[in-house]
């Protein structure tokens, strides 16, 4: 059985990509050498490595009155049933650090719960489905959040802990829904006036597939008070946004294989369509030569295996870009072949084929029923599925 002259319809389904660019000011008393990259420790304090790890002791105001949360908490589904909702919040120093608090100095003190308390009310009044924090210390500070935040009714069981050189502050995402990528940038670094500066505190790279829908962030956290000699902060925060555009950039790269035959380059043609956001929701690629009235082992052989090469191309492009589960493919046919082969090898016009549908949704195996060689009409096999279900 084979196809004819026929091709690949590539349906697209919705894609939404979200992106998070958050530019937070916090204060001046920031981590060492925040403008170094690869350097969180300057070498004056090498030898007061552990109080060098921390942030110097703030002059700190009384702690604000604990926010009471709301009597009911907001339903989720209710909130998010028509999309998503995502908000972002710098949680200010969730972490271990010398302090001074209730007119006391303490060392390497960690975050007072009556601030803990005060951002989860906050959080938790807005049920959002996903969260994106600034200035986390470690992994387990943002286990705490995420413990925290539950106890009070609002479970993301998912997160996300990533960071760059600064050894003191991080960013993390919590969610709702299953993280389906994540990616840490190789270089956050740039120049300004010959001297090397980075995006310290790293840049968040996050997926994840809500409701069917794919959604990427992309966080940062930005010093808006930034020391640069011989330079200045605008053109610090340009710079950076540079170094952001490229992750941005390097996302969307399709970064698969695609061979080098005529359907390998179509399907490279129409994964850059879908990685480029470009609105269609149909695409059409051709995969001619089905015609085998001579020779039919051997071309059918070639044929399907560079459709076959070309399709995992394509699969591997979509699932990096996390939308393997948002296209389908489908292939069509003008006619089918005859089950008897004639007198050179081949097989003649017929009435009914085999078609592929695959796609991160489809579920495998075999639809239809397996036709009777021994139950033909004419000499044709019997369909027992009419093509125009399919597409319909």
């Amino acid at each position: 059985m084979s196809l004819s002259k026929g091709g690949l319809v590539a349906c697209r389904r919705f894609f939404c990509a979200l992106i998070l660019l958050s530019i937070t000011a916090c204060d001046r008393h920031s981590t060492p050498d925040w403008d170094k990259p690869g350097n969180s420790v300057p070498a004056a304090a090498a030898s007061e490595a552990p109080k060098a790890l921390a942030t110097p002791a703030p002059v700190q105001a009384a702690a604000p009155a604990t926010i009471a949360p709301p009597a009911a908490v907001v339903d989720q589904e209710e909130v998010s049933a028509a999309g998503l909702r995502f908000i972002t919040y710098n949680v200010k120093n969730w972490l271990s650090m010398d302090r001074y608090v209730d007119r006391k100095s303490l060392k390497n003190a960690p975050k007072p719960d009556s601030e803990k308390d005060a951002v989860i009310a906050l959080i938790v009044r807005h049920a959002p489905d996903a969260v994106g924090l600034c200035e986390i210390g470690t992994a387990e500070d943002l286990a705490d959040v995420q413990q925290r935040l539950k106890s009070a009714g609002l479970d993301l069981p998912h997160l996300h802990y990533t960071g760059g050189s600064d050894a003191v502050r991080h960013l993390g995402f919590l969610s709702r829904f299953p993280i389906t990528a994540t990616a840490n940038p190789e270089n956050t670094e740039y120049k300004i006036q010959g001297k090397v500066y980075a995006i310290n505190r790293g840049i968040l790279d996050v997926s994840i597939e809500a409701r069917g829908k794919p959604y990427h962030f992309i966080g940062v956290h930005l010093k808006s008070k930034r020391e640069i000699e011989d330079g200045d902060q605008e053109e610090s925060l340009y710079k950076s946004a540079d170094v952001i555009e490229k992750q941005l950039k390097l996302k969307k790269e399709n970064s698969a294989k695609f061979p080098e035959t005529n359907i390998g380059k179509q399907f490279k043609s129409a994964s850059d369509i879908i990685l480029d956001d470009i609105p269609v929701s149909v695409i059409k690629l051709e995969h001619g030569s089905f015609d085998t009235h001579t020779n039919q082992r051997a071309k059918q052989d070639k044929l399907l295996k560079d459709f076959s090469d070309a399709l995992l191309a394509f699969k591997e492009s979509m699932v990096k870009a996390n939308m393997w589960n948002n296209v389908l493919v489908i292939t069509y046919s003008e006619f089918g072949r005859r089950a008897a082969q004639n007198g050179s090898g081949g097989t003649d016009h017929g009435t009914a084929a085999p078609h592929f549908i695959t796609g991160g949704k489809v579920k495998g195996g075999f639809y239809g029923k397996q036709p009777e060689l021994d139950d033909l009409v004419q000499g044709d096999l019997k369909f027992k599925v009419d093509y125009r279900n399919i597409y319909s």
